[in-house]
């Protein structure tokens, strides 16, 4: 019995965590590296603001290209304060880059958000 109410109670904080909404405003939605060289390191961190009345859980985030390494050091945010994004882009080979890094968050109206990240390798 006392594990079933165990498992009732944790169910209902994951249901109470994700049924929240919190809200995002990034520094920038889309970064432009312009041009760089094949073999070249592209480095950016976006600033992100809890604009959201509850705490922000980023739960989940990837880039679309294995060339892309996304980290959040901090996912979880109090109300009005700020958290970062850390972009890590290494150039393989040439041609244009236009690549999108998806998050997912706490918010029941609209949980994916995304940044893009787009440039010329020659």
């Amino acid at each position: 019995m006392k594990k079933l109410i165990t498992s009732i109670l944790f169910l209902f904080s994951v249901f109470n965590l994700l049924s929240q909404n919190a809200d995002i405003k990034f520094s920038d939605k889309h970064y432009n590296f312009d041009i760089v060289n094949v073999g070249d390191t592209v480095t950016k961190t976006i600033a992100f603001q809890n604009i959201g009345k509850d705490t922000l859980y980023i739960l989940a985030y990837r880039s679309t290209n294995e060339n892309v390494n996304v980290s959040v050091p901090v996912t979880v945010i109090l109300p009005n304060d700020y958290g970062k994004i850390d972009i890590l882009f290494i150039s393989t080979e040439s041609g244009s880059v236009f690549e999108k890094v998806d998050l997912i968050i706490n918010n029941d109206e609209n949980p994916n958000r995304y940044l893009l990240l787009s440039g010329l390798v020659k």
